[in-house]
């Protein structure tokens, strides 16, 4: 039987985040730190070859797998999206 290992990552920081917002489907980008930051920890640890790499088509997502796995074409796929249950949430602060 033919097994894989999956490896699961989370995106950049955005500006929503910094602001302790739910942002959902809201396609906001990577701040410029952020992009630093993913950067750095690509240099200094050690992120597996891997034979595919998959993304919703939020651009934090997709640039972040872009600076992670360089070497692979990620392959977006539309329903990795966020859940749906969540979008009364969007663009609210933790707080609320």
């Amino acid at each position: 039987m033919k097994t894989f290992t999956v490896y699961l990552y989370r995106h950049g920081i955005t500006k929503g985040n910094l602001n302790a917002q739910y942002i959902g489907h809201t396609d906001l980008p990577l701040t410029s730190d952020s992009v630093l930051q993913l950067r750095n920890i690509k240099a200094r640890c050690h992120y597996p070859d891997v034979s595919a790499v998959f993304t919703s088509p939020l651009k934090r997502s997709l640039d972040s797998a872009n600076i992670l796995f360089p070497k692979n074409n990620p392959l977006v796929i539309n329903e990795l999206i966020e859940y749906e249950e969540f979008t009364y949430f969007m663009m609210r602060y933790i707080t609320d």
